[in-house]
């Protein structure tokens, strides 16, 4: 049994050095630690290790699957690593940014210049009115 742990570690980590992308490494982690995996159909096999060798095979299992685990959690960073650095390769980042637009008319005052230019259109014609100042409790007009 602790020969089978060490050639299913061992083949496992050969396997993720040679993964080149996400859905290998996904098909690889299933293939060793899901539920059909191959560590899981060993670990089944613990109620049929003699009394004397479980805590040495259950230290083994426990060791390869953190191995396995750890191998491929640092595989996983390093793919999404060197993604990162293909999306980030064509920018050069000593170019000045892209300039943002200055300002903008507020949107009321965009609807009321439309509201303005159809009843132009129409045939209508503006008028400006001004409004009347109060000094005291008399208006002049």
């Amino acid at each position: 049994m602790l020969s089978e742990l060490d050639t299913i570690q061992l083949e496992g980590l050969t396997l993720l050095a040679s993964v080149g992308d996400e859905t290998a490494l996904e098909a690889l982690r299933v293939n060793f630690l899901g539920k059909k995996g191959r560590l899981t159909a060993v670990a089944s096999q613990m109620r049929d290790v003699p009394p004397d060798q479980k805590a040495a095979v259950g230290a083994k299992l426990n060791e390869v699957r953190t191995a396995l685990t750890a191998g491929i959690e640092q595989k996983l960073l390093s793919l999404q690593a060197e993604k990162d650095a293909a999306s980030v390769q064509g920018i050069d980042i000593t170019l000045p940014g892209r300039p943002s637009p200055s300002a903008t008319l507020h949107p009321l005052s965009r609807i009321r210049d439309r509201a303005i230019q159809t009843l132009r259109r129409m045939g209508f014609a503006v008028a400006e009115a001004r409004r009347l100042k109060r000094s005291g409790t008399a208006s002049t007009l």
